[in-house]
């Protein structure tokens, strides 16, 4: 989900109009991403034990982290493998380079060029064998999380929400390989 590209910057030259558009596009932009986020939030639960089994047996993985443009309030892609590797550092779960992985725990961070908002979306993508088909589905999503911060101190709110969302992942990786 894309809530605003990050490629869009506001130049000193548009009117008051435009920046009105902006804010209403933001503002349904943000108030869909909230009506999503509470759609999902119901059914969570049933998907947990589902996304589990999903885990079990994967013992390595790489890290991917999305490029994040260098105009994203102070966080680069160094500082959130960092807090990745911190935090997986503290489990059982091997973390390695990406020569010859078909697991990757993705990472992809969207700012908003004011700072004002962020989506952070964490992800295990690996290969796959579709059930319906017989299918194998190269680095297919297994695994989700997101959050959507708004306000504050965007660097540390990523940080913080990074962290966050890895030791989730890390607690369902744990009960999937007990």
């Amino acid at each position: 989900m894309l809530i605003y590209s990050t490629q869009t910057h506001i130049s000193n030259e548009e009117t008051h109009e435009d920046n009105v558009i902006l804010i209403r596009r933001l503002s349904a932009a943000l108030t869909w991403a909230i009506l999503m986020f509470g759609a999902t939030t119901n059914c969570a639960m049933a998907d947990l034990t589902y996304m589990q089994a999903d885990l079990q047996g994967i013992k390595t993985m790489s890290i991917l982290v999305e490029s994040i443009d260098s105009n994203s309030c102070g966080i680069t892609t160094d500082q959130v493998k960092t807090a990745l590797l911190y935090t997986l550092s503290q489990s059982k779960i091997s973390v390695i380079p990406k020569d010859g992985v078909p697991t990757d725990l993705y990472v992809n961070i969207t700012i908003l060029p004011d700072c004002s908002a962020a989506e952070v979306i964490l992800e295990l993508q690996t290969i796959a064998v579709i059930r319906e088909t017989n299918r194998t589905a190269y680095m297919a999503t297994v695994w989700d999380t997101e959050d959507l911060l708004t306000g504050g101190d965007m660097e540390s709110r990523v940080d913080s929400a990074v962290n966050e969302l890895t030791q989730k992942f890390v607690v369902d990786w744990n009960a999937a390989n007990p």
